[in-house]
């Protein structure tokens, strides 16, 4: 018989990369689920293995069963510890599920075993990809197969009734082990050779095992402090009701946008606006929409705090960080959504959740958060490659100090109060962004607080200044235009909408800021893996949450921290990084610099 339909386990070899599948009870190991089956298959070939935990495996070639055997339980995880000791490659469809539960398994890991994964690959082909899941891109690339559509549908419907995988007959899940072991591999031969640059892709598969102790690790949730948040914006809504009904005149469901447009343009016979979400309610002048914004805010804002004391397991929320889903590379999460979290204040925003004191450090450990200082800027800056302005950064310009100049004048420039001068500074950061990122004069006015007058005025009166970021927007918008997309200063390759080439410079900073932070993430945990009590929480935009045992050297953490944060070839850039330190929870931070007392 042909050594590769030979009815029994084929060996590893080091220049081989094999396909791994895990079958499931679960999402997730920390929940109790664990893997009851897997498949192997070969990506030279497609010869495949599958197995079950009761020991029946069975070998196809060619997509026809070759061969079939019985052996025992022990042999089930001999052969998935021989495959992980292996030096071999391996390659996964969402590589971070495999991982979480071959660790939960205890299985041991040759360190040099080549990880792959095929959606990172498809992220990386294709940044605008509207799916990355496993039978979309199979059914993109390689197009409808009968046999594997129809066992896809019998085994939906079989666990629509059974309830869990393993509860599905085992002929009908060797088949469907067969179609993803197949997808699988020839996804990895399709994408492997078109990703580029590869030390990048290789710093994606890091990031999903640093992100798989975050995971793991969880934060810490202070149920106290969310119950008395919630207790205090629920007997806010019912004030904010009350007073509503007097407005009103009767009862009026705040959060409705059909009995709000009935009040507003038919009863009052106000101008009518296109919807009444945030951005065009505000333009209508009457009471009512004040108690229309707090009791958005606040019933948004329950329904968040609820659900962080919902999902969290022994007082500790677990959030899953989605390392590489957006369009511009950026990290992401959910279950819940951390990258959210309302701080305290937030510039243009009345009514904020302050949901950062919904989380706290461990007992005997604090918070450590290390923040890249104006990265977005620093890279907008490096991105226009201007002498003049790389000097301005180098002696830490306050390019946002300019922007609120230019467009509040006298108004920023007289302010005494310092909250209410640094919430303008704030308000004209982020319409530096919105303008760079291709925002029109309304969208900038409404960002400012502004008349659209107002704001063309300050335009000019900034474009004056600062030239060469508006030059930047135009090379990047023109660049989009002739090419489809950008490149990142990492070298990776970014399409940018057709519809919307004037958000190539978005791509282009949002890209390269996602590439600097990867980095540095994967170095931050290499260099806590050799501490003991020092662990990375979870990334929130440009900024880590860590959380350090008391008695640890905060200063030499800190410096290390910095340097792996801001040593990197690609950004020409001056780097800094601000820290700040909580005894207690996430929003009572307060500044830290190295070589001070806490």
């Amino acid at each position: 018989m042909n050594a590769l339909t030979k009815t029994e386990p084929r060996p590893f070899d080091a220049a081989e990369t094999v396909a791994l599948d895990y079958e499931t009870t679960g999402f997730h190991p920390r929940s109790g689920a664990r893997f009851f089956a897997f498949s192997l298959t070969w990506t030279d070939t497609g010869y495949t293995e599958v197995w079950r935990e009761n020991g029946a495996v069975r070998f196809y070639f060619d997509e026809a069963e070759t061969g079939r055997m019985q052996l025992g339980a022990d042999d089930y995880w001999q052969r998935l510890a021989d495959f992980w000791k292996s030096p071999c490659g391996m390659v996964a469809h969402n590589l971070k599920f495999e991982w979480e539960f071959t660790r939960a398994a205890g299985l041991e890991v040759n360190p040099r075993k080549i990880l792959h994964d095929t959606m990172i690959m498809s992220q990386y082909v294709d940044n605008l990809c509207p799916k990355h899941a496993l039978d979309y891109l199979f059914n993109r690339f390689h197009g409808k197969v009968d046999w594997i559509y129809e066992i896809d549908k019998e085994v939906e419907h079989a666990a629509k009734i059974l309830g869990t995988y393993d509860k599905i007959p085992e002929d009908i899940m060797f088949r469907y082990q067969l179609a993803d072991g197949i997808r699988g591999a020839l996804l990895y031969r399709t994408f492997w050779p078109h990703v580029v640059p590869s030390t990048e892709y290789f710093n994606e598969i890091e990031l999903i095992k640093a992100t798989a102790k975050m995971e793991d690790r969880g934060f810490m949730l202070d149920k106290e402090q969310a119950k008395l948040l919630m207790l205090r914006m629920q007997k806010e809504l019912i004030e904010n009701n009350d007073k509503a009904q007097e407005i009103v005149g009767r009862f009026i469901n705040l959060n409705s946008e059909k009995q709000l447009k009935h009040f507003l343009f038919e009863e009052l016979g106000l101008p009518r606006t296109e919807t009444t979400d945030k951005r065009d309610i505000v333009k209508i002048d009457h009471p009512i929409v004040d108690c229309v914004l707090k009791s958005r805010a606040y019933t948004k804002g329950v329904a968040i705090i609820r659900g962080y004391m919902e999902m969290a397991e022994a007082g500790v929320v677990h959030p899953s960080i989605i390392t590489n889903r957006a369009g511009t590379g950026r990290e992401s999460s959910e279950n819940p959504n951390v990258q959210n979290v309302a701080k305290e204040i937030k510039a243009g925003t009345k009514y904020t959740v302050p949901a950062r004191r919904c989380f706290r450090a461990r007992p005997g450990y604090v918070l450590l958060l290390a923040d890249y200082a104006g990265i977005e800027m620093r890279l907008a800056v490096q991105g226009t490659g201007d002498a003049r302005l790389m000097t301005m950064c180098r002696k830490d310009f306050d390019f946002h100090d300019a922007c609120a100049r230019a467009f509040y004048g006298d108004r920023y420039t007289d302010e005494k109060d310092k909250d209410m001068k640094k919430a303008l500074r704030s308000r004209a950061k982020n319409a530096r962004f919105a303008m760079l990122y291709g925002a029109g004069l309304e969208q900038t006015a409404l960002t400012l607080g502004l008349t659209v007058e107002e704001v063309r005025a300050g335009y000019e009166r900034d474009k004056k200044d600062f030239p060469e970021f508006y030059q930047l927007m135009d090379d990047c918008t023109r660049h989009a235009k002739r090419d489809g997309h950008i490149t990142t200063f990492f070298g990776r390759k970014l399409r940018v909408p057709l519809d919307r080439p004037y958000a190539a410079t978005d791509y282009l900073i949002q890209g390269s800021a996602a590439a600097l932070f990867k980095h540095a993430q994967v170095a931050v945990d290499k260099y806590f893996s050799s501490i003991d009590g020092c662990h990375i929480l979870i990334p929130v935009h440009d900024e880590l949450v860590m959380e350090i045992k008391r008695g640890i050297d905060l200063d030499e953490i800190c410096r290390n921290v910095k340097q792996l944060m801001v040593d990197r070839p690609e950004i020409t850039v001056k780097l800094d990084v601000e820290f700040s330190v909580s005894t207690y929870t996430w929003d009572a931070k307060n500044e830290y610099k190295p070589d001070s007392d806490l």
